[in-house]
């Protein structure tokens, strides 16, 4: 006879599957490696059949796992939608808001964010700036103030600002080349994979897919040094080019519609929390005054 399985036992299990080694599933749930290890083995034994394989890139789930696992996202997806169910209900100002976003949005916003605090004293907030994408579905986060065109289907929210973006370049840097040097005859630089800058890639692959990347970068205070340095061009939203110092050189014309919008978006089940809605209006309007929209 076999013992009974808790959500405790299955929980680490489906950390582990996301994860694919013991030490990231350990950071994931907040404790050791040796836990980790000794739950799964432990559930493994209750089971009674081989649950996974540990190979030296990391741990490797066997076919017997997967109904396991299965039953272990619907019942935290269960668990999830509760807690959205009653929070949606929750109508007063207080309690936490976690909210994800980007380091330069979240720093640009900073004023904003000072004035809702002081509006609402009785919230505690919490602002994430990774830049990993935090998923709001597993309740990673209440809020998310996102730059993109494509938001997610499964969330709710407005579109509340556009940035437009165009190719800059430090007077340095163009005047060691003649004046109608083509853009791809010029070093450029680009974002990292992991940035996932899919707008300006498809550009360059498309307008300039020879030009030499000098450099790549992770965060737009970096890229705009860069190229104040004159170690390339490259893209940067109108807004963060123009209000810093030192200046930088629009190298060519902005193109329609070229540019990203920001949203501020929730869970549908989350919308009716007074709190959440409360901060998103708030958000909302500091980010419409901050980034008009076309």
């Amino acid at each position: 006879m076999h013992s009974v399985i808790s959500w405790d036992d299955l929980r680490f299990l489906l950390h582990v599957q996301r994860a694919g080694t013991y030490s990231q599933a350990a950071r994931d749930l907040g404790v050791t490696h040796t836990t980790v290890s000794r739950r799964l083995h432990a559930l493994q034994e209750a089971v009674g059949t081989r649950l996974f394989d540990t190979l030296p890139e990391g741990i490797s789930l066997t076919a017997a796992a997967d109904p396991l696992v299965d039953s272990a996202r619907r019942m935290e997806e269960a668990m999830h939608d509760a807690v959205r169910g009653a929070l949606g209900h929750d109508a007063s100002l207080r309690g936490e808001i976690h909210c994800t976003t980007v380091p330069t949005i979240a720093e640009e916003l900073v004023d904003v964010l000072r004035d809702f605090t002081r509006a609402y004293p009785a919230i505690e907030l919490e602002v994430a700036t990774t830049g990993l994408p935090l998923d709001l579905t597993r309740r990673e986060a209440d809020v998310a103030i996102r730059a993109t065109n494509n938001p997610p289907e499964h969330l709710v929210g407005r579109r509340v600002a556009r940035m437009e973006l165009a190719i800059f370049a430090a007077d340095s840097l163009l005047a060691q080349h003649p004046q109608d040097v083509p853009l791809e005859s010029l070093p450029w630089l680009a974002w990292t994979e992991a940035s996932r800058a899919v707008l300006t890639e498809r550009w360059m692959k498309r307008y300039v897919p020879d030009a030499r990347i000098a450099l790549r970068l992770d965060t737009l205070y970096a890229f705009r040094a860069a190229l104040a340095a004159g170690v390339g061009i490259g893209f940067l939203p109108l807004w963060f080019a123009q209000r810093r110092e030192p200046p930088l050189r629009q190298i060519a014309p902005i193109q329609e519609g070229f540019g990203m919008d920001i949203w501020v978006l929730t869970h549908p089940d989350l919308r009716r929390t007074a709190r959440i809605r409360a901060f998103m209006d708030h958000m909302a309007a500091g980010v419409a005054a901050t980034w008009p929209a076309p």
